[in-house]
């Protein structure tokens, strides 16, 4: 009995220290916001946060797809409180985002799961995006409730979510391919009507306010647009580290490998290990590789901000923690406890050294 009361307070805090400390860093950076000087991206911040504001009044704001309808449907509320009301509703995304990740990686070591917070909100573009009320957070959030519900097995869920994502942001084209991809390859194409209802009635209820039967094309802001001028085609590769940050992105680096590893030689788990590849590899480097070449085209929609690729972070966070989790062992002992607690705070100084800096 001693041993089992002993274990109790061990069990609830590897459980639920993760998720606390999630919150509690997302709580920091809300203080931030409230303490700085200012909103941090005062150009498609500002403008972000006004749409939002003034939907209430302005009910074509709410299919704006510059102004991503989503964001602007689930964040005008919170407009409502000033421009700090969309960081917190950004922060509530990354909580949310980050619990989702934890529990993904639930069968993953203790470790990894308290390191899922310090690598999301240590990213440089991603901390840069809650803390100005952007969109590319929610974007995020969206992939990994959809990745969740997908290993779940819980196809219709999935799929509502995924239909979320063309109303989020435009990089839904490199995710939804893989989600839909990976509903087949379980023989589950009945859950393909749940992608259905939320556009259809997008389309119905655009065409009631805007009295438009195309407005989801007639008010396309991206098509046909020559202001985004182009770029060297290793121009995101470039400033990677200004994407990430330095530690995600060495992590990041060598996890693609170590995942390959992985599924070649651990074969007892090879499919969960072929799923993480598919669901967030994939993607992720999709979404790179679709805007390293829009703007080295020049006239598709990407104008080198290297913001935009802050909707990866979450994918990226998943599966570098998947990979070098499948390095630790599952059950902590004292000394690797010690070990592990050091090499955390060596982690979250660095990370928060470099996003500093």
């Amino acid at each position: 009995m001693v041993d089992r009361a002993e274990s109790i307070p061990y069990d609830r805090l590897v459980d639920r220290g993760p998720i606390l400390f999630a919150q509690t860093l997302c709580l920091l950076v809300l203080v931030l916001r409230l303490v700085g000087s200012s909103a941090w991206d005062l150009g498609d911040g500002a403008l972000h946060y006004l749409q939002a504001r003034h939907s209430w009044q302005h009910a074509h704001l709410f299919f704006d797809q510059w102004a991503k309808p989503l964001y602007v449907l689930l964040g005008s509320s919170f407009a409502q409180l000033g421009g700090w009301g969309m960081t917190l509703f950004n922060t509530l995304v990354a909580g949310a985002t980050a619990i989702l990740l934890i529990a993904l990686l639930r069968e993953r070591s203790a470790l990894v799961r308290w390191a899922v917070p310090i690598l999301l909100l240590g990213a440089t573009q991603y901390f840069r995006m809650v803390i100005s009320g952007m969109t590319e957070p929610l974007f995020g959030l969206i992939t990994v409730l959809c990745v969740y519900f997908l290993i779940r097995e819980r196809w219709a869920w999935a799929m509502v979510t995924l239909s979320l994502s063309p109303w989020t942001r435009p990089e839904y084209v490199a995710f939804a391919p893989c989600a839909v991809a990976f509903v087949l390859y379980h023989r589950q194409p009945r859950a393909l009507l749940w992608l259905l209802p939320i556009p259809l009635l997008y389309l119905a209820t655009g065409l009631l306010v805007l009295g438009e039967k195309f407005w989801l094309f007639a008010k396309d802001p991206y098509l046909g647009n020559t202001a985004y001028g182009q770029g060297t085609l290793d121009h995101f590769l470039v400033r990677s580290p200004e994407v990430l940050g330095v530690p995600l992105l060495c992590l990041a680096a060598f996890a693609v490998p170590l995942l390959g590893a992985l599924f070649w030689r651990d074969l007892q788990r090879r499919a969960e290990h072929a799923t993480i590849i598919w669901l967030a590899v994939v993607p992720v480097l999709g979404i790179w590789m679709i805007h390293s070449y829009a703007y080295w085209a020049g006239g598709h929609a990407s104008s080198g901000l290297i913001r935009v690729l802050a909707t990866t972070v979450p994918l990226t966070v998943l599966f570098t923690a998947h990979a070098w989790g499948a390095l630790l062992p599952m059950r902590m002992h004292r000394w690797t406890c010690v070990a592990g607690g050091a090499g955390g705070l060596a982690l979250a100084l660095w990370v928060q050294d470099d996003l500093r800096l």
